[in-house]
């Protein structure tokens, strides 16, 4: 699936739960509702989750943190957005 057609959904970077997985939120919750998921329904499958953030770069401009990954429930934590591609720094979208 090409990353333009991945949906987009909301994963706040600061909930590292285990290496490379983070805690799904209210935000990746409703993100994933306007994709006509839920949680369970969204196991295993390819999404790109960002983290609007406050980084900017030299010239100001906001970068959102993204990677792409996959949900998986995990015994201990719950869903978690499991990070498969590398971090990198897109200007922010206007959502």
């Amino acid at each position: 699936m090409s990353q333009q057609n991945t949906p987009e959904i909301f994963c706040d970077l600061n909930a590292k739960m285990t290496e490379n997985g983070y805690l799904l939120t209210r935000g990746s919750v409703d993100d994933l509702s306007k994709c006509g998921l839920t949680l369970e329904s969204a196991i295993g499958k390819e999404f790109l989750f960002c983290d609007p953030s406050a980084d900017r770069d030299k010239a100001g401009v906001i970068q959102d943190i993204c990677f792409t990954g996959y949900v998986e429930r995990n015994q201990e934590f719950g869903f978690l957005a499991i990070q498969t591609g590398d971090l990198y720094w897109r200007e922010a979208v206007t959502r």
